[in-house]
């Protein structure tokens, strides 16, 4: 949708098809409460039966509110603390009064016949995501050679760098394309209205308010907190790395390129594609599991940076789901949210203990449960960014780009699609740090890796997998196209001329492209690749050689 209106009337309309439904259901949930109910009433040891019946009576409790039902929650809450002693030996407790149950059974039929509660409007203004490339960057600095030399350093990494003097010609530019960021001097936010206006500018920006990014001359408390509520992204001190400031650039692009991935795993169907109609309208991707056998498939398969999970679920609980979760490494950084009625804080505390991140409680305001999945989502991809990206290049490093590398066999081999796999080494590296020095052969590593990251897709996979060697996943390509690409950027690598006190030199790479076969493995897949890069160094150096047909 192209604009904010009807992207809010189309989750309204979804919602309210959702409600309509859930309204027209309730008759067939109460009747099978009221049939398990007698089942259990005439034996009442038939543990099955008592088991769906609180398992009917949990979900409803969980629905009622979340689809305009509050009464329906709360009638169904007494039924499942009526019923939840008798759980653990299959049987009600002898105390139990048939009574009681009949008339909470009662008043929760009483309660499905009132009128739905009106729906809360949800304000989607704090999560939106492009559809397109973001690659504008805009730079505020009244030192027009510091703002220069920025833009070039800023330029290399594949933005499109605006530079402005004064707040005026920020505020009078000809265009208000979307932008990742605003680099702002941190002297602008005086506190007057010039420096309020750029702030207020910025965000006037259809879709996607850029971050802004303040840059100061030295350290201040008050400089900080200042940047802070003016809503600041980042904040550097000069003299600063510019990879630093790259990094929060790169990680705002990706909230805007990249929609959150939301794995929700919850047994009711009805309250399934309500949190799905929630986060997918607030931008995110969701995909839902009502079989808890099948979340570690899901979770490799999705790619999920969260999971939002319920307590209560068939044949297990999310507490012992967590824990499972927690014992797999590839899912100890995964963030876990629980989402249920659970209203006891032992058990909310025990949730926590068990691997959870968070408890939310039903029912949840739309607003509430978007703006707490995406802050979860927000900030476990700033961690993993720390954690799997090489500092020098932001390039993945060795462990992640193996761990990314077999996922997308693995992939490539379930939907029969083309996947090709390259290794690139710069060539007589060693003579590069021993005649002009380890700064400059950092620059040339960094060169090589902003090639990549510029001519390479958003799908295609850069690892940076030793010392001056790289690698690379391509997508759905052969190894003929891949080697194609690998040319074009071999040749160009070439032409780039580096100084170094005064003396210029070049640098060249050597390649090897290997094609996945349908009984290859990722190792078998490197293994070639990296014969295949031995064969070009043999035949001569800067040039790209393809293995043979594994």
């Amino acid at each position: 949708m192209s604009t904010e209106t009807s992207v809010e009337d189309v989750l309204a309309h979804r919602l309210h098809a959702l409600r309509h439904k859930y309204t027209s259901q309730l008759p067939v949930k109460i009747a099978e409460i009221n049939r398990n109910w007698e089942a259990v009433r005439h034996s009442r040891r038939d543990a099955e039966a008592l088991d769906t019946l609180y398992r009917l009576a949990h979900d409803l409790a969980g629905s009622g509110a979340t689809f305009g039902f509050p009464q329906i929650s709360q009638a169904a809450q007494c039924v499942e603390r009526f019923l939840h002693p008798g759980l653990y030996n299959g049987a009600l407790e002898p105390n139990v009064s048939e009574t009681r149950m009949v008339n909470l059974v009662l008043a929760l039929e009483s309660a499905s016949t009132e009128s739905a509660a009106p729906s809360e409007a949800m304000d989607l203004s704090g999560q939106k995501f492009e559809t397109a490339e973001v690659k504008h960057v805009f730079i505020l600095d009244d030192d027009t050679d510091r703002a220069k030399a920025l833009e070039a350093e800023v330029t290399q990494y594949g933005y499109q760098v605006r530079v402005f003097r004064d707040p005026e010609a920020f505020a009078n530019r000809s265009d208000s394309g979307a932008a990742a960021a605003v680099v702002m001097n941190i002297e602008y936010l005086d506190g007057t209205p010039r420096g309020t206006a750029v702030l207020r500018d910025s965000q006037k920006i259809p879709s996607s308010p850029p971050a802004v990014i303040f840059i100061a001359p030295r350290e201040s408390h008050e400089s900080r907190i200042a940047a802070v509520r003016a809503g600041g992204r980042g904040f550097l001190i000069r003299p600063f790395n510019t990879g630093k400031l790259i990094q929060i650039i790169n990680e705002v692009a990706d909230e805007l390129l990249e929609p959150y991935r939301v794995l929700a795993v919850e047994d009711d169907p009805d309250q399934a594609a309500q949190y799905a109609a929630v986060l997918e309208g607030a931008g995110m991707r969701t995909l839902v599991t009502c079989d808890p056998r099948t979340l570690f498939d899901d979770l490799v398969e999705f790619d999920a940076e969260m999971i939002l999970m319920d307590l209560y679920l068939p044949g297990c609980n999310g507490l012992e789901l967590a824990a499972a979760l927690r014992q797999r490494e590839s899912a100890t950084g995964i963030p876990i949210v629980f989402l249920s009625t659970e209203a006891r804080i032992d058990r909310q505390l025990e949730a926590l203990r068990q691997g959870g991140d968070d408890f939310l409680t039903k029912p949840i305001a739309p607003a509430h449960l978007a703006a707490t999945v995406a802050s979860r989502v927000k900030r476990a991809r700033i961690v993993r960014s720390y954690m799997v990206r090489d500092s020098l290049t932001d390039a993945l490093n060795h462990a992640a780009f193996m761990d990314q590398f077999e996922r997308e066999v693995s992939r490539a081999k379930r939907t029969e699609t083309p996947l090709a796999f390259a290794l690139l080494d710069l060539d007589r590296f060693k003579s590069v740090n021993d005649l002009h020095g380890h700064g400059a052969g950092d620059r040339v590593i960094k060169a090589i890796s902003r090639l990549l990251h510029q001519r390479l897709r958003r799908t295609d996979i850069i690892g940076r997998y030793g010392g001056e060697e790289f690698a690379i996943v391509f997508t759905g390509t052969n190894a003929t196209a891949a080697e194609s690409i690998a040319n074009a950027m071999r040749i160009e690598f070439s032409e780039q001329v580096f100084t170094q006190d005064g003396q210029e030199f070049s640098v060249t790479f050597s390649g090897g492209i290997a094609e996945l076969s349908p009984a290859a493995t990722a190792h078998e897949l490197r293994d070639a690749a990296d014969r295949a890069m031995y064969v070009a160094k043999d035949a001569g150096r800067d040039r790209i050689s393809i293995a043979p047909r594994l």
